[in-house]
């Protein structure tokens, strides 16, 4: 009987997932946009097509699975479908990884709740990435590595070595995961050699990966990190307040035994110092801040109130904040760029450029830029850390912004950019700067517009040596 009401219970959870995570994709293509949103798609979709035409190298999973797919599928439809499975994937797993720390299935079932309707998780679970992979990869190997099967355990190591070449971040959450569980449940059969191999390999191989890459993004704090850690005041990657409030509450439940989630919490203040100077942490972040207000909710519906009336309203209160954060999240995401226009100016632009120009706009264009136009962007916005984007933001800022044409020309000059793509948002952006370099474009020996249509103006920088 409890086997099928926990399988009615995940059925329900995953019908859910289904419905709430494909609801950005389903909305754009009603309005006839058939692209997937945001920037990330496709920085990963040039990748993994580089990789089947050029040979090009990624020593990411996740780019390797999207060349693969991309063998059978359309580029466009693998955007938009995997993420939303994964997703599903993900939720499925955490459910019962939270069952191997011995939650009931009242936390578990709205713990899981929480994330579906969490802003970070449905970002991560609607838009192409590898930061969803890496959690399927965790989730998996952990499951299978705690069990007490040997063929199930035989088959979580495979899934160990693709974890640590996802990263480093998922590798060292696998690691102190596995470390917690144990000393979570001494009398499991899982060994400690095992768990702290496991860690050490992973760090080996993740800090091996970055080595390689040429930077290490962890080191470098990002910029604003409280406004981004924060839905409601804009942060894509952030938590609503309510999810906190509950947070909050499950962590002093959890208090109480502190000793035996020592190891967790520490686990969870890595993650959010992490989070410091890498926004995509929340990710991974998120799956153990809902575990907790899960926990939190949970005690509420528990708890003795003197009012009747005044607990059932204050619980339909959370649930519908936690309900309209979500839905909210998915009008605001189906909304992002890019659509049709974009797509065809940036064609035009690959069409009446040199293949080795170098293409200045605001960092969050620049992946489309170099998917669609094919063409050099000055900098994407992927990793906002770093202190190259750090760098080159602020001279973007300060080139759009600008009314002097010598400065302007030398930062043009030093970037060795040959044409600016400024879309409609970029354009209201700038003009609420006191038109900034719309002021510079009125001086034709310098500048020449080639593309006008529908908001978005591309245009030529000439300059004397051109």
């Amino acid at each position: 009987m409890r086997i099928l009401e926990q399988r009615k219970a995940l059925l329900i959870l995953a019908i859910l997932a289904v419905l709430v995570l494909a609801a950005p994709s389903l909305i754009r293509l009603a309005d006839g946009n058939l692209l997937p949103y945001g920037q990330e798609p496709y920085y990963h979709a040039k990748i993994s097509e580089s990789l089947l035409q050029d040979g090009f190298s990624s020593d990411y999973p996740y780019h390797l699975l999207l060349a693969l797919l991309g063998l059978a599928f359309p580029s466009f439809f693998i955007a938009l479908a995997l993420p939303v499975m994964l997703g599903i994937v993900s939720l499925l797993l955490y459910y019962a990884a939270l069952k191997r720390f011995d939650m009931d299935k009242r936390r578990r079932t709205l713990s899981c709740f929480i994330l579906i309707f969490s802003p970070i998780f449905l970002y991560a679970s609607s838009s192409s990435n590898q930061h969803i992979l890496g959690a399927v990869l965790l989730l998996g190997a952990f499951n299978l590595f705690t069990k007490k099967k040997r063929i199930l355990f035989a088959l979580s190591l495979p899934l160990l070595l693709l974890v640590a070449l996802s990263g480093v971040l998922p590798s060292l959450i696998l690691g102190l995961l596995l470390i917690s569980y144990k000393r979570h449940n001494p009398s499991s059969r899982t060994a400690w050699p095992f768990s702290l191999l496991v860690f050490l390999l992973s760090l080996a191989v993740g800090l091996f990966y970055y080595s390689n890459l040429g930077f290490f993004p962890y080191t470098e704090r990002a910029p604003g990190i409280i406004a981004q850690s924060i839905w409601d005041i804009g942060g894509t990657f952030g938590y609503t307040f309510i999810v906190l409030f509950l947070f909050g509450i499950g962590l002093m439940v959890t208090w109480k035994r502190k000793r035996k989630y020592v190891l967790l919490y520490l686990t969870l203040a890595f993650l959010l110092t992490a989070s410091a100077y890498s926004q995509h942490t929340n990710i991974y972040t998120n799956f153990l801040v809902s575990a907790l207000a899960g926990i939190g909710l949970t005690r509420l519906l528990s708890m003795r109130w003197e009012l009747a009336v005044l607990k059932k309203t204050s619980l339909a209160v959370i649930v519908l904040a936690v309900l309209i954060a979500g839905f909210v999240q998915v009008t605001l995401l189906a909304d992002e760029g890019p659509d049709s226009s974009t797509s065809q100016a940036l064609n035009w632009l690959e069409q009446n450029s040199d293949p080795s120009a170098v293409i200045i706009s605001y960092p969050s264009r620049g992946s489309w830029i170099e998917y669609f136009a094919g063409r050099k962007a000055v900098v994407t916005g992927l990793y906002p850390s770093s202190k190259p984007y750090q760098k080159a933001s602020s001279d973007i800022y300060t080139l759009f912004t600008s009314r002097n044409l010598d400065e302007a020309k030398d930062l043009l000059t030093n970037y060795s950019v040959s044409h600016l793509y400024i879309d409609q948002d970029i354009y209201l952006d700038i003009t609420g700067e006191q038109e900034g370099i719309f002021f510079l474009f009125r001086n034709n020996e310098t500048f020449k517009k080639g593309y006008n249509h529908t908001g978005i103006q591309i245009w030529q920088f000439i300059g004397e040596e051109r």
